[in-house]
């Protein structure tokens, strides 16, 4: 059903709402991000124009991470006297490079600057000197979403060297519900920002009725045949929110181009 004006009112007042509409929240360097949104919303029904829209609200694009960084350093420097590693949050033989490694670069940036000689840095988990070091260790990445590689991780840690301690993870963002289970387990949560779930959170706070939301959601996702893990975000995460990439706990109608890759993401991760 093509976007009427009124649509068109509506997303940008959401925009304006949320920031959306900023150079700094911009995703795309060749596209705004209203005509990335417009795209999507022309090509669906009147009430999932109306949850987009109403998803947009609380959408988040963060690009750029030098203040978070700092912000989540300065708490690490304050919660501990001693000298601090940190090390990318990735999991053992798997060589690809993930957002942990990349931002590590960052995190070492800062450091010099800002807190010399405060922290030490590892390339890997799973260095020897470093599992069995007394210092308070971080694993950091740009975000947290269920927590679940995380904890993965530290099992592999754990199995490398059983005495191992491990404070926490240092992020940029996470999500409150993957943050709350890693303090529950005994872990600090270092981020910048925390996050809520789309509809659990966001829209029933917002006074939506859910079950008709999440009905007019998955009907719309359904169209893309995403992996079960997938579905409502990377085990059902309901982020939204994009990166430099837009994480898959997001709601993969922000990133995801379908089966048939035709689906008009307009933050798509690939």
């Amino acid at each position: 059903m093509p976007i009427t004006v009124q649509d068109v009112i509506k997303l940008k007042s959401a925009m304006a709402e949320n920031g959306l509409d900023l150079e700094a929240k911009r995703f795309s360097l060749s596209k705004d991000n209203y005509d990335l949104l417009v795209t999507m919303l022309d090509q669906i029904d009147q009430p999932s124009k109306d949850v987009v829209i109403d998803f947009v609200k609380y959408y988040d694009i963060i690009k750029t991470y030098d203040r978070h960084i700092y912000k989540v350093m300065q708490e690490l420097s304050l919660r501990h006297e001693e000298r601090i590693i940190l090390f990318p949050l990735r999991r053992k033989n798997n060589n690809v490079t993930k957002s942990g490694d990349a931002i590590l670069y960052d995190f070492k940036a800062i450091a010099t600057v800002e807190f010399p000689e405060k922290f030490v840095f590892r390339d890997s988990p799973f260095n020897q000197k470093m599992l069995s070091s007394g210092l308070p260790k971080y694993a950091v990445d740009d975000f947290v979403g269920t927590g679940e590689q995380f904890l993965s991780m530290f099992d592999e840690m754990v199995a490398e060297y059983a005495k191992v301690s491990l404070q926490g993870v240092a992020c940029v963002v996470a999500m409150r519900g993957g943050a709350q289970r890693l303090r529950e387990g005994g872990f600090h949560v270092a981020a910048s920002e925390l996050k809520d779930r789309a509809i659990a959170d966001y829209l029933t706070n917002a006074g939506r009725d859910t079950a008709a939301c999440y009905a007019i959601y998955d009907k719309m996702e359904a169209s893309l045949q995403v992996d079960a893990v997938d579905q409502r975000g990377r085990n059902a995460s309901e982020a939204l929110l994009s990166l430099k990439r837009t994480p898959n706990n997001t709601l993969p109608i922000f990133w995801s181009l379908g089966k048939d890759k035709k689906w008009p993401a307009p933050f798509k991760r690939a």
